[in-house]
């Protein structure tokens, strides 16, 4: 036997090479069991997700056919009461038909007893009238927990696919280090000890970050989460009052403790606290709660262009100005499209010092409101109005560029809807005709308005026409159609009167050439 020379140790390094194989080895092997976990919890939520969302496709169908019925009911027994009626004062005849008519709803009504039933219910209240838009956001309530079981779903889904992924590379990251470890056999001893340490080092990074993977919290479904936040999503839709909105903000204070990463809990309680804020007895005074649950959303995805909207308009109330536009002009930038967002801008550069920028969103808004169908433009003009009419009221200091602001979006309403209806264009060739001057003078009792303007620059054969409105609502029958100009050109005066009864009422009228909105005003009738 050959004894080592003195001084000298025995080379260990082969055999630790082989333990650290053997580890690497047992690591990646655990690592690939884990990977084929994710993989099956990755199968198993996609499949709980397909299966969320043929449910609600189901109970769409259940529900959308339900509430047609409850609505088609609920037209017989108007038409029925008043056919009673009026049959019930003609003879036996009319009694006889009256009768036919009452088995017949009593028919339809004891069909309608399988379905939920608004009539004699809950949504039925003491003067008759039927909380509609409550009884069918209470209907679609399946619907709607459905929909986020199979959102929660997805959710889970995505998190396990990106820990499959992160496992994968753990995994390509060990078998690099075994090809390291691997290598040593053949080389020499001062190559083999830096292939040993750098194979060693690679294995003990990608094992730290696979336990760190393995550490991560990932989400869960948790019905009770999701029952918590329909609850408060369902009074969001159809709420109207304080206490109301007071308990969808507890329901979705209840979502968030049950599932703090649920986004859209905070979300909703978001809007629920602005809507408090607008109904409070003194008037809006702001937010904080509201401006926190939507820098919540943005944490979580600062990409969501209605969360930086609603930020927005919260921070208006709050008086961080700066901060709304801000904000308003990110959520633009990622929702370009929506009209109440270009709508908020133009208001807060309005109050501002501005007044280009000002002139330039009116375009803008302009443009925008003319890309909308015409219902869905008069329902956006009317929830903006109820808006600026809370803004002049509990903002006395910018009460008059609101009352400008509404002015200016009213003419740019009218010129849509006049131009499309009459001149074939929502957006009317510029014309070199002026109105200065258009006064209403109330006469007869409040029974006659009479109208006076003088014109400028006025072309033959120019179409020209007048529209008239009583308390917001045109009214065609006191209006004029378009028509050749009839007068002198190029300047005169011209007078036109209505008759009818407007006493207590308030009068608009605008006067149109070649669709241009020239003149509007108003008078308030005593």
């Amino acid at each position: 036997m050959i004894r080592p020379a003195p001084g000298s140790a025995p080379d260990r390094l082969p055999a630790l090479v082989a333990v650290l194989i053997m580890i690497v080895s047992l690591v990646t092997a655990g690592f690939a069991y884990l990977r084929t976990q994710a993989d099956n919890r990755v199968a198993t939520a996609t499949r709980r997700a397909e299966a969320a969302a043929v449910e609600v496709l189901s109970q769409l169908a259940i529900k959308e056919r339900e509430i047609a019925h409850e609505i088609s009911i609920f037209g017989f027994a108007n038409d029925l009461a008043f056919f009673s009626n009026s049959l019930g004062q003609s003879g036996a005849g009319g009694f006889d038909f009256a009768a036919d008519l009452s088995a017949a709803y009593s028919s339809a009504v004891t069909q309608s007893s399988t379905f939920s039933g608004v009539i004699g219910s809950q949504y039925e209240r003491s003067d008759g009238f039927i909380e509609w838009a409550r009884f069918l956001e209470e209907q679609r309530r399946p619907v709607y927990v459905a929909t986020e079981v199979q959102k929660a779903h997805e959710t889970v889904a995505a998190a396990w696919i990106s820990n499959s992924a992160r496992y994968v590379a753990i995994i390509t990251i060990l078998a690099a280090a075994l090809f390291l470890l691997g290598l040593t056999s053949n080389l020499s001893a001062d190559a083999r000890r830096t292939l040993a340490f750098s194979g060693a080092g690679l294995a003990l990074l990608a094992s730290l970050w696979g336990v760190s993977v393995l550490a991560s919290d990932l989400p869960e479904v948790s019905e009770e989460a999701v029952e918590a936040y329909v609850d408060g999503l369902i009074i969001n839709l159809w709420g109207q009052d304080t206490a109301e909105f007071l308990v969808a903000e507890q329901r979705f204070t209840d979502a968030i403790d049950l599932d703090p990463r649920y986004r859209d809990a905070y979300f909703g309680r978001g809007i629920a606290r602005f809507q408090l804020d607008l109904v409070a007895p003194g008037g809006p005074q702001g937010s904080a709660g509201a401006e926190d649950d939507f820098l919540t959303v943005l944490e979580f995805d600062d990409q969501n262009g209605i969360g930086w909207g609603n930020l927005g308009a919260v921070r208006f109330w709050t008086g961080d100005f700066e901060g709304s536009i801000t904000a308003t002009r990110r959520a633009l930038e990622l929702v370009p499209d929506d009209p109440i967002l270009a709508l908020n801008l133009g208001f807060l550069l309005a109050i501002g010092d501005d007044e280009a920028s000002y002139l330039e969103q009116l375009g803008t808004i302009r443009e925008k409101l003319v890309d909308l169908p015409s219902w869905l433009r008069e329902t956006v003009m009317t929830r903006y109005m109820t808006a600026l009419d809370l803004a002049e009221q509990y903002r006395p200091s910018f009460a008059a560029r609101a009352v400008e602001y509404r002015e200016s979006l009213i003419r740019i309403n009218h010129e849509i809807s006049v131009g499309r209806r009459f001149f074939d264009s929502p957006t009317p060739p510029p014309i070199a005709a002026v109105i200065p001057s258009l006064v209403l003078v109330a006469a007869d009792g409040g029974t006659r308005i009479e109208a006076e303007f003088t014109y400028q620059g006025v072309e033959a054969g120019q179409r020209w026409l007048y529209r008239t409105y009583v308390n917001g609502f045109e009214v065609p029958a006191l209006s004029r159609l378009a028509e050749p100009w009839p007068l002198a050109v190029p300047d005169g005066v011209a007078v036109f009167a209505n008759t009818g009864f407007f006493s207590g009422t308030t009068v608009r009228v605008e006067v149109f050439i070649e669709g241009n909105l020239l003149a509007a005003t108003e008078i308030a009738v005593p």
